[in-house]
């Protein structure tokens, strides 16, 4: 499989949309996991003792961290646990290298802002700009925002 990954992002096959669904649910699932874990921990260390923005400081570093993890693991490598389950790799657009801490942390933060705040509906106007991308390589605005591409790494 190393194969695949040394080949520029142009001769990649584009990830169909539903598998870049599924790897969005996974990691989502896995950080919603680890909130969830960080807000019963505070509960039991800090609330519990009225000792409420001690909690809030805990929940919030445990989602910096998971956010930042993620960045690193998409930067560094092109991929996060979701997409290495699917089998797709966010790649930089023209280059089909990793797209770098800095990229990858802004991309994590337009989805996470398009999918919390707005109870979905963001995410599903970035899902649309996916479908109507005019160059038919289904790369949304969060992908336009990061220069990536969202390449399948199945052979």
């Amino acid at each position: 499989m190393s194969h695949l990954l040394e080949r520029p992002a142009s001769s990649r096959p584009v990830a169909g949309l539903d598998r870049r669904f599924y790897a969005f649910m996974a990691d989502r699932l896995i950080a919603w996991i680890l909130v969830a874990a960080a807000c019963w921990a505070a509960y039991e260390i800090f609330w519990r003792d009225d000792r409420f923005w001690a909690g809030i400081a805990l929940v919030a570093g445990v989602v910096a961290a998971v956010w930042v993890a993620f960045a690193v693991a998409l930067g560094v490598i092109g991929t996060t646990p979701g997409k290495a389950t699917v089998g797709v790799r966010a790649v930089h657009v023209e280059t089909g290298e990793p797209i770098g801490f800095g990229r990858a942390l802004l991309r994590g933060f337009v989805l996470g802002v398009a999918t919390l705040p707005t109870f979905g509906i963001g995410l599903a106007t970035l899902a649309w700009t996916a479908v109507a991308d005019p160059t038919h390589r289904r790369r949304g605005w969060h992908d336009h925002l990061a220069r990536s591409i969202v390449v399948d790494l199945r052979p």
